[in-house]
């Protein structure tokens, strides 16, 4: 998930970057226009919600692998799970919103800005867990079965009467 939304956060990025903050390197761009960074990890969040969600409850759930949880994401539906959707989005606006606020605070009060950012992390660790419990249980709803197939091993092809040679 982590490289899709980097190359997506480069994807969103190449077209508009140039034009705001021209003739910069990468590094200049940063300390120029940090919140448009910020946003494109949000975008690029926001593009990748349905994966983000329902592939870690899919694994979890069904015990499958990483493959099989994509060819079963069409069972499932970003619109029967409003709730986990919307307190998603609400945690990435709440990192930006966060980001925005906070960006000044390092230098002008250094305890004001730890503070908020130990409160921004709580929040938002229990914002994930309560979007993970709901998905898990969408998808425990939706009564899907996956069946392993498993390909005989050298030993279980072997003849069964041959003795092992001493």
């Amino acid at each position: 998930m982590l490289i899709f939304n980097f190359f997506l956060q480069r994807l969103i990025s190449l077209p508009i970057v140039p034009y705001i903050c021209p003739d910069t390197t990468f590094l200049q761009r940063i300390g120029k226009c940090p919140f448009l960074y910020a946003f494109q990890a949000s975008a690029a969040s926001m593009i990748l919600i349905k994966l983000m969600l329902f592939i870690p409850a899919l694994i979890f759930v069904l015990d499958c692998r990483l493959g099989e949880s994509f060819g079963l994401l069409k069972h499932c539906r970003l619109s029967k799970v409003i709730e986990p959707a919307f307190l998603y989005c609400l945690s990435i606006s709440l990192g930006m919103f966060s980001w925005a606020i906070t960006v000044n605070l390092r230098d002008n009060s250094p305890f004001l800005y730890y503070f908020s950012m130990t409160f921004r992390s709580v929040i938002s660790s229990f914002l994930g867990l309560a979007i993970g419990i709901m998905t898990v249980r969408y998808a425990a709803s939706l009564k899907l079965v996956y069946v392993e197939v498993r390909k005989p091993d050298d030993s279980e092809t072997e003849n069964p009467e041959a003795t092992p040679e001493s």
